[in-house]
């Protein structure tokens, strides 16, 4: 489980530091960070999350993505 934390939350936080480059609303963009934010500390504490949480993560990461790639764009 240890191995897998180390893999998960890093990425996890990649995420979080994402979100800080859309374009997104301030409350938009503090939701999602809580979200991951809530995410990275279940996946220290209980060493698991499970396959929606992991979707939900895998959603906001493309999202994520997506919209920082639509701005550079315009740019």
């Amino acid at each position: 489980r240890e191995e897998w934390v180390d893999k998960v939350v890093p990425k996890l936080m990649m995420v979080e530091n994402l979100i800080k480059d859309t374009s997104w609303t301030d409350n938009y963009k503090a939701s999602t960070v809580h979200f991951i934010k809530s995410l990275i500390k279940q996946a220290k504490s209980r060493k698991t999350l499970s396959k929606k949480q992991m979707d939900a993560a895998t959603k906001v990461y493309l999202r994520t993505k997506k919209n920082i790639e639509k701005n550079e764009k315009k740019a």
